[in-house]
């Protein structure tokens, strides 16, 4: 930070592979993006490995999920949504630019807390990394969106493990938000039942209740 404060560049070299990908280089990554300084990835064999060195989650990594390309609909995308939102570690995603959009907002609708660095044409001209949460990311307008996109989703917050205390209305309405967002009854209660750390029993019997109720249609 002391020699970028100089208007100097500095690289970061590993003996073992990218690094930042499964090393204590996130941790350096995560304190230069905190300071505002640009952290350009060098060009390697994949998208997915530059954009895990330049994502700043400084969490240990070694659970880390590859989706490739995210279905376009159908129980297949549905699938994928629920990936996303309950798998604990990170979770790596190719997307299009006239599709960034509806990613962003249909994962917020089950882990809106949850971290993100949308890379956008990593390695060429026009790069670009945007960090922030789901939610916050997600009410961007990328309708004028262009170029080639790589998503890292980070590791779920830990402060999520204090909603174990949730009342069912706030989890009723954490399924209903799910559900509209496009996931199964099935996934919707998965992935609640993982992002606010529920007994996945509690959260089946609120969509049994929501269900019977018609309040799902």
């Amino acid at each position: 930070l002391e020699i970028l404060a100089t208007g100097q560049n500095a690289a970061l070299i590993s003996d073992a592979g990218t690094p930042a990908v499964s090393d204590p280089g996130a941790a350096l990554v995560a304190a230069i993006a905190k300071a505002g300084y640009r952290c350009v990835p060098i060009v390697g064999a994949s998208a997915l490995a530059a954009a895990l060195s330049v994502a700043g989650f400084e969490q240990a990594q070694p659970d880390i999920l590859f989706l490739g390309f995210v279905a376009v609909k159908g129980r297949a995308r549905n699938v994928q949504l629920a990936q996303i939102a309950e798998r604990s570690g990170v979770v790596v995603v190719f997307e299009s630019p006239r599709r960034i959009g509806a990613l962003l907002t249909d994962v917020s609708a089950a882990a809106p807390d949850r971290p993100v660095c949308v890379c956008r044409e990593l390695t060429k001209r026009y790069e670009e990394l945007l960090r922030g949460s789901v939610s916050d990311l997600s009410q961007r307008d990328w309708s004028a969106a262009r170029g080639e996109f790589t998503v890292a989703f980070g590791p779920l917050p830990k402060v999520l493990a204090a909603e174990v205390d949730a009342d069912d209305g706030e989890i009723s309405a954490d399924l209903k938000r799910c559900i509209g967002a496009g996931l199964s009854k099935r996934d919707a209660a998965r992935a609640v039942a993982a992002v606010r750390q529920l007994p996945k029993r509690r959260v089946y019997e609120l969509l049994k209740a929501l269900s019977g109720d018609g309040a799902m249609g």
